[in-house]
């Protein structure tokens, strides 16, 4: 894995938004450069979401990077990128250690895992 550059190392001011538009119905994240300059780089984000309730089919989850050099003109800056989602299966109502059976002691596996609810 490349490293990625430090966006704190940028000096820029970012703002991070999200809606659904009721047009599309999903999920729109906006990050826009307030001040500053952003290097052109490799960079890496994390975003909190939650599953659907419903299952998925993964051509139904198809994420779309854009960038522009004036959002509201839509000017881009680069070439559109997708990368496609995976699929949303039905919920797990249970689960278990694999080789539980054959000596494996859960205990020492760190691990936490319960249905519904938050694991390690």
């Amino acid at each position: 894995r490349p490293p990625f550059n430090n966006l704190a190392d940028a000096g820029a001011v970012l703002l991070c938004s999200s809606e659904v538009p009721y047009t599309t119905g999903r999920p729109l994240v906006t990050v826009s450069v307030l001040t500053g300059e952003v290097p052109a780089g490799p960079y890496e984000f994390a975003i909190d979401v939650q599953n659907p309730l419903t299952p998925m089919d993964a051509t139904e989850m198809t994420w779309t990077l854009s960038t522009y050099t004036n959002v509201g003109l839509k000017e881009m800056a680069d070439l559109v990128a997708q990368i496609q989602g995976f699929p949303i299966e039905a919920p797990m109502v249970q689960g278990s250690v694999v080789g539980v059976d054959a000596g494996v002691l859960y205990d020492l596996t760190g691990r936490d895992d319960h249905p519904s609810q938050l694991s390690n």
